[in-house]
């Protein structure tokens, strides 16, 4: 639920409306069953904490977090996810890789895009680094599929 609220907040959509939909509907009884407070997103105050940090576009915030906020929102993320902790260099190797990207990729002519095959179960979430391709905008041409920034822009 945390990554797809993530995702969501970041794009405008859900990675899948009929898994969100059932997990709502199944916390939502739990709660009532339990009688217990609803659950709150974790990552909610995270996002709203980036956004409110500088005035501009969301992933100028997201691309400029210090170390210390990357290992906190990646602690979050995983920890709220359940994943074994091991996973959040990971997550920061995604921010660094993304923010290095953003420097150095004009994204009027490139999209910078990360194969999401991991995201399809909790044993694979970020088990390994994520990797990527960068696809020209203009003629499809895309680079073969690495984690390393230097090789994908050395095969553009």
């Amino acid at each position: 639920m945390e990554v797809n609220h993530l995702y969501s907040f970041i794009n405008a959509q859900n990675i899948d409306d009929c898994v969100h939909k059932q997990i709502t509907v199944d916390l939502e009884r739990l709660e009532k069953d339990l009688n217990i407070e609803s659950y709150k997103i974790l990552t909610e105050d995270m996002l709203i904490t980036l956004i409110s940090k500088k005035e501009g576009h969301m992933y100028d915030d997201y691309y400029s977090l210090s170390i210390e906020e990357k290992y906190q929102f990646a602690n979050t993320i995983v920890q709220s996810i359940g994943l074994p902790s091991e996973r959040i260099n990971n997550l920061i190797s995604e921010f660094n890789f993304m923010q290095k990207a953003n420097e150095a990729i004009n994204t009027k002519y490139f999209d910078t895009l990360q194969n999401l095959s991991h995201t399809k179960s909790k044993e694979t979430l970020y088990k390994e680094v994520p990797r990527y391709i960068i696809r020209c905008k203009n003629c499809n041409y895309q680079t073969v599929e690495s984690d390393n920034l230097d090789t994908l822009l050395g095969r553009l």
